[in-house]
């Protein structure tokens, strides 16, 4: 007696399981990937916040350290920086947004023009949500050589030529503990003229 023939067709669909399996496939693939773009959003964000702070600190570093140092500086004019005359006049300056030396907020002010001010143009305006978060403050601290090729900070007592300056840019967000994203410092020195 013969085998019952059989006739095999061809598969024209998939499996439930091939479904689950496809699926499950697709959704891990998919939820790494989702991990992978929010991680890479918030590195750009802070990656763009750092780079606004540092060159924020870089300017006001070189504003401080291009005046004088001077030990025999009287107090800190009251009011705006651009009274300031000498590199101790900054320790404990502080400012929230951050500010220019005439106490405009950064990224808004108007642009001076030969005869006028002028609106600074909306394209190159600073997002002032940022800036209402960031901090800029300054230090000024008498140190003096320690003997091993660094400095070493002083009191206020001791006669010495050599102020460091650290101007630090944080950011205030959530948690309102305010976060460090740029530190900068300099030694700057007392130049005495020659006689």
């Amino acid at each position: 007696m013969a085998a019952p023939s059989r006739t095999i067709r061809s598969r024209r669909g998939l499996s439930l399981m091939e479904v689950a399996v496809a699926i499950a496939v697709t959704s891990i693939a998919g939820a790494a990937l989702l991990t992978s773009l929010t991680a890479a959003v918030r590195t750009s964000t802070l990656l763009a916040q750092r780079q606004c702070a540092s060159g924020l600190a870089t300017q006001l570093l070189d504003e401080i350290t291009r005046l004088p140092v001077d030990a025999n500086a009287a107090a800190a004019p009251l009011g705006n920086r651009n009274g300031y005359t000498a590199v101790d006049h900054f320790d404990g300056w502080t400012a929230t947004p951050p500010l220019d030396a005439y106490g405009r907020q950064i990224g808004s002010e108007e642009a001076v023009q030969i005869d006028a001010t002028a609106a600074r143009p909306l394209a190159l305006r600073a997002d002032t949500e940022l800036m209402a978060k960031l901090t800029r403050s300054a230090s000024v601290e008498r140190v003096q050589q320690n003997g091993a090729g660094g400095w070493e900070t002083v009191s206020d007592s001791i006669d010495t030529p050599y102020r460091r300056v650290t101007v630090v840019v944080s950011i205030t967000e959530g948690t309102n503990v305010p976060k460090p994203l740029a530190t900068q410092s300099r030694i700057v020195s007392e130049v005495t003229s020659a006689p």
